[in-house]
């Protein structure tokens, strides 16, 4: 129950005193514990078994094989002696670094990112912990990608980092995709997002077998074994379109970002995901990689146009666009933390991201 709260108390303090760097350090500090000590969730046992698996010998070139990247470091964290629980600290701390690092580069104060960050799809990412690592060495490229004016400087390190990205999760691959956003203009990504996506379903059995040769059939058949519900696949939809509004409004509001246009143009582009998520649920996580940089945009306009009167507790709150899009982006994330995670995963992810952590439950 301690963690519950002190995760609640966090959110609020962070959010009301949005500009405090101290609240924003305890937050980090709070999340980075939570990942870095946390085991007994659905994948903690996989990534322990996989440790001692990979931690055998390899060759130079298992740098180069499907996720060998991670293979490569549970190996050398063998040969120092060290177990997968000095891993995952490592990675926690590799990614926030990333994840702080990207997002300095366009925000002052990032109090309200972690708070949507922690929201969705943070507790995900501690269950899916090489999942997160990836992630974060995407977003480290796209903040060049967004936000850099030389083209040539800049795809050349975003590719860089989606390669590294690539070698820890094989799907990142996929994000490749993104250098589009360099040589297509805002007005233009909305009709040839549509055009890719239909040459997509037209072609998609082609991809089944591409997405087999990079990791195996067997993975293959799991993934697309069975689509989702008609249903399910128009709530999707709806979801995207409510996140791609978002990030539309903010770009209007702040024509003169190229940053923030260059988001909103990767979230047209994430509509490509969708013949994917419709044969396997579990491709959402490529939407959900990239929900960062929408909280970067969210985060940006607070930064502009939040206010919270501290000493007037009859207006406590300014209603300017600001607080409307972040009402509206905090409902997104309570939204995805409920159907995405309490729903399905409460006891494999929820419950032990918050009962289950080495440094306060001593194990």
């Amino acid at each position: 129950m301690l963690l519950y709260i002190i995760g609640l108390i966090l959110i609020i303090l962070s959010l009301f005193e949005n500009k405090s760097k101290f609240c924003c350090i305890l937050l980090l500090l709070y999340m980075i514990m939570l990942m870095a000590y946390s085991y007994g969730n659905a994948d903690y046992s996989t990534y322990e078994l996989y440790y001692t698996l990979y931690g055998n010998n390899i060759s130079f070139s298992t740098l180069f094989s499907n996720n060998g990247l991670f293979k490569t470091m549970c190996y050398i964290f063998t040969k120092f002696g060290l177990s997968y629980k000095e891993l995952l600290i490592f990675m926690t701390l590799l990614g926030f670094y990333n994840l702080f690092s990207a997002a300095n580069k366009f925000l002052i104060n990032k109090n309200i990112l972690f708070v949507l960050y922690f929201l969705y799809p943070y507790l995900m990412d501690i269950t899916q912990i090489r999942n997160f690592l990836a992630m974060t060495f995407l977003i480290k490229g796209c903040s060049f990608l967004i936000k850099d004016g030389n083209k040539v400087k800049s795809c050349l390190l975003f590719c860089i980092y989606d390669l590294i990205a690539s070698l820890l999760h094989v799907t990142f691959v996929f994000y490749l995709v993104f250098l589009l956003i360099k040589f297509i203009n805002k007005k233009n990504i909305k009709y040839i997002a549509p055009m890719l996506f239909f040459i997509e379903v037209v072609v998609f059995k082609y991809i089944q077998e591409i997405i087999s040769a990079l990791t195996n059939i067997d993975k293959t058949d799991f993934y697309f074994n069975e689509n989702i519900s008609v249903f399910t696949l128009i709530v999707i939809i709806i979801y995207f379109i409510i996140n791609i509004v978002i990030v539309y409004y903010i770009s209007n509001k702040h024509r003169n970002e190229k940053w923030i246009n260059n988001i909103y143009k990767i979230n047209i582009l994430m509509v490509l995901t969708i013949p994917v998520i419709y044969h396997s649920f579990e491709f959402l996580r490529l939407y959900r990689n990239v929900f960062f940089l929408n909280y970067i945009c969210v985060s940006y306009m607070c930064q502009q146009g939040f206010n919270i009167k501290k000493h007037n507790l009859r207006n406590a709150l300014i209603w300017n666009d600001s607080n409307i899009v972040l009402l509206n982006i905090v409902i997104v994330c309570l939204f995805s933390l409920y159907l995405f995670i309490i729903h399905d995963y409460l006891n494999t992810v929820f419950i032990p991201a918050f009962e289950m952590n080495r440094l306060i439950f001593k194990i």
